[in-house]
């Protein structure tokens, strides 16, 4: 079985953060691994609502980070994880949703 970590990248957009995720889960492909990684550089009141809703949920990794860029947490990211267990990663910006299980056809 393959496997895809898919890094969201997140600021100050919980209501579209809740929706990628919702997504992203309601277009699953069996026949891969995924694991959610949600990159958070809001500010304190809004990671501690990320936190609030996300954290506990097996299939998602919470990293906050500083509000610089999403490369920066990209790069944090992969200095910090071990990225090695994935066969790819997807990267999506919260305001992205998944319409399709196809989107992660490989």
């Amino acid at each position: 079985m393959k496997s895809v970590a898919i890094v969201i990248s997140h600021f100050e957009a919980l209501v579209f953060l809740r929706t990628c995720v919702r997504q992203i889960r309601r277009y699953t492909n069996e026949k891969i691994h995924q694991h959610i990684f949600i990159i958070d550089q809001s500010g304190e009141s809004t990671s501690l609502q990320v936190f609030d809703e996300f954290f506990g949920d097996r299939d998602i990794t919470i990293i906050g980070t500083k509000p610089l860029y999403s490369g920066y947490g990209l790069d944090y990211l992969f200095r910090n994880e071990d990225m090695s267990k994935y066969d790819y990663v997807a990267q999506l910006h919260c305001d992205a949703f998944c319409i399709s299980d196809k989107w992660l056809t490989m």
